[in-house]
C-alpha cells in the first residue's frame, strides 16, 4: 500500500465480524473548568456491513445531561448540538433502551457474536459509558464491553501512528463530510476510513474489551461453534483478546485446549497466560499467514506430532479451540488437517469448516489442502 503498510488483498469477505457498529459519543465540555461527572449528549451509530461494506442503517439519539443541565458555549461551538436538542432528549437510561430496541431491529443481538462496536479511540466505551453507568447506578449491556479502536487498526495497516480521525482522513485521501465533534458525521468519516482499510486487504479484528468484565454473565457468553468429532469437539475463533469472562464461560460449555496458531510478533504469550490462568491446556503452534507455502519439512513433522497429541485429547472428551489473528486462513487449515488426522474425508472436513465458520471456507485453497495431506500422510507412514 501507499501508506508505509503491507498490501495484502481485498479481505472484505473475510472479516471475522459481518457488521461493525460504528460509535462516537458527544459528552459535556467545557475550556475553562472540568465537569465532573462528564455526560454523554450525543449517541450516534452508523451500521456498516463488513462483507459488502454498505451502510445499512443509521442512529442518532440527543440525551439529557442529569448533573449539568446547560451546555457550556464552548460545548455547542465544539459538537454543533445546541441546547433545545439536549432539552428535548432523553435519560441516559432511557437512550440506552432506545439503543438496545435499535440493534435487535436489525436482527444484531440474535447473535452477539457476529457484529463488534468500533470507535475511533477507546475512551467512547473504555472510560466514558462505563464511568457514567457507574456514576449514575445504572447496568451496562454486556454487549458493550468489546470492541475495535480503528486507531489500532490503522497503525497495524499502514505501519505509522494514528493521527485522529481528521488526520487519518487526510492520509487516506479522504474528505471530512460533515462538522468535526458532531457525533453522527464523525461516525460517518470513521465508517468511510473502516471501507477504506478494508478495502486495502486488512482485517478488522477486536482491539479491545472492558476492563470490568463482570458485565459479562454465564447466560451471554456466545456458544462457541463447536463441531462434535467422536467423543470430544473442536472450533475456530479469531483472537481471543483479554477477555477472562469469555474464556471461563466457554470452559463451562466444555472448553478444555486452546490451541493458539499466532506468531512470536502477534503476542501469543497473552493469550497463553489468560489461558492457563484459568487451568485450562494451551498448545502454541505458531504458523505465519501464508500456511501452505512453507513445504518445510520441519514444520510438517511438528504439525503431525501436535495433531497425534490433540486427537488423544479430544477421543478422551476433550473441547479443542484453534484460533489465529482473523480466524480465516490458519485456522480453518490447522482444523482440516486434524479433522483428516481423525479420519474424516476432505468433503466432511469442508462441510465441518462451512458448519463452523461459513467464510473460513476460503482459507482452504488448493496449495493449502496440499499442505494438510503432507500432514496427514505422516500418519500413514507411521502406522
Amino acid at each position: 500500500a501507499e501508506y508505509g503498510g503491507q498490501f495484502l488483498h481485498d479481505m472484505s469477505t473475510d472479516q471475522p465480524f459481518e457488521h461493525l457498529v460504528i460509535l462516537d459519543f458527544e459528552a459535556t465540555c467545557d475550556n475553562r473548568t472540568r465537569l465532573t461527572p462528564q455526560e454523554i449528549i450525543e449517541f450516534p451509530s452508523v451500521l456498516l456491513n463488513a462483507r459488502t461494506l454498505q451502510k445499512e442503517a443509521e442512529i442518532q439519539l440527543f440525551v439529557k445531561p442529569q448533573y449539568h443541565p446547560k451546555l457550556t458555549q464552548f460545548c455547542n461551538e465544539l459538537t454543533g448540538i445546541t441546547q433545545e436538542q439536549v432539552d428535548n432528549g432523553v435519560i441516559l437510561e432511557e437512550a440506552l433502551k432506545r439503543y438496545e430496541s435499535w440493534l435487535r431491529s436489525l436482527g444484531l443481538l440474535n447473535d452477539p457474536s457476529k457484529f463488534i462496536f468500533v470507535t475511533c479511540g477507546d475512551w467512547d466505551l473504555g472510560k466514558m459509558l462505563p464511568g457514567q453507568c457507574k456514576y449514575l447506578g445504572i447496568p451496562k449491556p454486556p454487549y458493550y464491553g468489546r470492541w475495535i479502536n480503528i486507531k489500532t487498526i490503522f497503525q497495524k495497516a499502514y505501519g505509522r501512528k494514528a493521527p485522529g480521525m481528521a488526520g487519518m482522513l487526510r492520509i487516506l485521501g479522504l474528505n471530512l463530510q460533515g462538522k468535526h465533534h458532531s457525533g453522527i458525521d464523525d461516525c460517518r468519516n470513521i465508517t468511510e476510513i473502516a471501507k477504506k482499510i478494508i478495502t486495502d486487504g486488512f482485517s478488522f479484528d477486536q482491539t479491545s474489551v472492558s476492563r470490568d468484565n463482570s458485565d459479562l454473565k454465564e447466560n451471554q457468553i456466545p456458544p462457541l461453534p463447536w463441531l462434535t468429532i467422536g467423543e470430544g469437539k473442536i472450533c475456530i475463533y479469531h483472537h481471543l483478546g483479554k477477555s477472562i469472562k469469555l474464556l471461563q464461560g466457554w470452559k463451562a460449555q466444555g472448553l478444555t485446549i486452546v490451541v493458539t496458531l499466532l506468531n512470536e510478533k502477534e503476542r501469543p504469550m497473552e493469550v497463553g497466560n489468560l489461558v492457563r490462568s484459568l487451568f485450562l491446556e494451551w498448545l502454541w503452534f505458531p504458523l505465519e499467514d501464508e500456511i501452505g507455502f512453507d513445504v518445510s519439512q520441519d514444520l510438517i513433522e511438528r504439525c503431525a506430532a501436535a495433531m497425534k497429541e490433540l486427537c488423544l485429547k479430544i477421543s478422551g472428551g476433550g473441547g479443542v479451540l484453534i484460533h489465529c489473528r482473523n480466524g480465516m486462513s490458519r485456522s480453518p487449515v490447522f482444523a482440516c488437517a486434524l479433522m483428516r488426522w481423525l479420519g474424516l474425508s476432505l468433503e466432511e472436513c469442508k462441510e465441518g469448516i462451512s458448519n463452523m465458520k461459513p467464510q473460513a471456507l476460503k482459507g482452504l485453497s488448493k496449495a493449502r489442502l496440499d499442505w494438510v495431506e503432507r500432514v496427514v500422510a505422516l500418519k500413514t507412514e507411521q502406522k
